[in-house]
């Protein structure tokens, strides 16, 4: 079957024609066809966190960098402890935030979650790190000098008792200032041929969590 030119340049034509008057149309009703910006990979890394003495507050050290390790300069990295938002930070030249938590933890482990919002103008996404945080508690000793066994002493309202050489050791979870009391010392415990003479009333002395302290019992006199 023989198509004559006229007719197919006619149909050509037409197609052309159809296609402008779309493309015309969408724009006319205010569509704007753009692509997708496509997404940039960022990556957000948490230093190892090493064990926290009771007491201290933990340092948050965090990288970021774009796709191929270029630091990624001047922005927000918020840090989350237990799913609750603790302080926020702002990275360096080399892509570093270091972020002081001014917060003293108690005793035991903590998730610690640092975000990068993203900037969704240029494809680059949030991204999210996460580590665990060891606050390991205290340990702290009494001491009886001279080394003496059997004393008994009030700390954080529970009672201890000195061992054969004369030492409380004692873990404590929560930082703070502790008094610490010694008590009468139960006379029924020593020999009848022996007198025990003590200073009157009792010691309280503060303790600072992390240090040690030895309450001197010298004036307490063993007379046969």
């Amino acid at each position: 079957m023989k198509i004559s030119r006229r007719y197919l340049l006619t149909a050509l034509t037409v197609t052309i024609l159809s296609l402008f008057s779309s493309v015309t149309a969408a724009q006319a009703s205010g569509l704007v066809f753009s692509p997708k910006p496509q997404a940039k990979p960022a990556n957000l890394i948490i230093e190892p966190l090493r064990p926290l003495a009771l007491g201290d507050h933990p340092t948050i050290i965090v990288h970021l960098t774009a796709q191929y390790g270029q630091p990624i300069p001047n922005q927000p990295i918020l840090i989350y402890v237990d799913g609750v938002r603790k302080a926020e930070g702002r990275t360096d030249s080399r892509g570093l935030a270091s972020i002081l938590l001014r917060y003293k933890f108690p005793a035991g482990t903590f998730k610690v979650r640092a975000i990068y919002p993203g900037i969704t103008s240029i494809g680059l996404p949030r991204v999210v790190a996460d580590a665990d945080l060891v606050v390991e508690p205290a340990k702290v000793a009494i001491y009886t000098v001279p080394p003496t066994p059997g004393i008994n002493f009030k700390f954080n309202h529970k009672i201890y008792t000195s061992d054969a050489n004369g030492v409380v050791n004692l873990v404590v979870d929560t930082s703070g200032i502790y008094s610490v009391e010694v008590l009468p010392i139960n006379e029924a415990a020593y020999q009848p041929t022996l007198e025990c003479n003590f200073p009157v009333g009792t010691i309280t002395s503060s303790l600072p969590i992390g240090q040690y302290i030895s309450l001197d019992l010298a004036d307490w006199r063993l007379v046969s």
